[in-house]
Parts: C-alpha cells; structure tokens; sequence
C-alpha cells in the first residue's frame, strides 16, 4: 500500500518567489506541512538573495514579477553555476518561458492556477526520480 502524495513529509528545503502576497502564502501553509522548510520571497532578487544565503532543494517560481523575472531569475542562478530544480508557473504565454523550457533545471512549466496537490506530485517524483 503505498502512501498518499499529500500524506509526505519530505526532508528537503523549499523555495517559493511569488509576487503575488496571497497566492505565495497560500502556497506557503501547504508547503509548510509537507517540507522540512519553506520560504517565501516576492521578486526574483530576493529569491536569489535567499538562494545565496541558504540550500534549497527546489524553487518554484513565477514568470512575471517586479524587479527581476523567473527567467532573469534563472539566467542568474545559471551565470552562478548554482544548479537548482524549478518549477515554473506562469499565467501568460509560454512566449515568455521559450528561452528556459529545455533547461536541466526546470522540472515543468505549469499554467496558473495550478492546485498545489499538483505541484506537491511533481516535486515528490522528482525525488524518486534523483
């Protein structure tokens, strides 16, 4: 009998840069249940002021956010040789995410809304898949 996805605690630090306050702690408390932790940032500058700071196993992270983007966000981590699975969500055109969708770094490219259950089943299998 194998164990729900939602029912999983993984031991493994997350990080969630999301310009939107209310979708990110939204994210937040079910991540919180379900990681060893969670942090939230609002704009990819402070996502990768964090990412310096701390290790994290993954990141999800929005496209479009002030300051600097998911995909400026990414190039930086990239220009830092710091190597981190992503999961990106978007509201808008995958016109915007064309210059990432074939990196090693980037799990999926989710269309928002997305429910966090699924979001929770692709960074569980990203696990198992390591």
């Amino acid at each position: 009998m194998s164990i729900p996805v939602t029912d999983i605690i993984l031991p493994m630090n997350l990080l969630i840069v999301e310009d939107n306050e209310e979708y990110r702690e939204m994210l937040m408390a079910f991540f919180s249940k379900r990681f060893k932790s969670v942090q939230g940032e609002n704009n990819g500058e402070e996502g990768f002021k964090a990412i310096q700071s701390k290790n994290f196993d993954f990141m999800i992270t929005d496209v479009r956010m002030p300051i600097m983007s998911g995909v400026q966000l990414l190039q930086k981590l990239k220009e830092n040789r710091i190597f981190l699975k992503t999961i990106i969500l978007t509201g808008y055109s995958e016109q915007e995410v064309q210059s990432v969708k074939d990196d090693p770094m980037v799990l999926r490219i989710l269309s928002k809304p997305i429910l966090p259950r699924e979001i929770l089943e692709i960074l569980v299998s990203a696990t198992r898949n390591a």
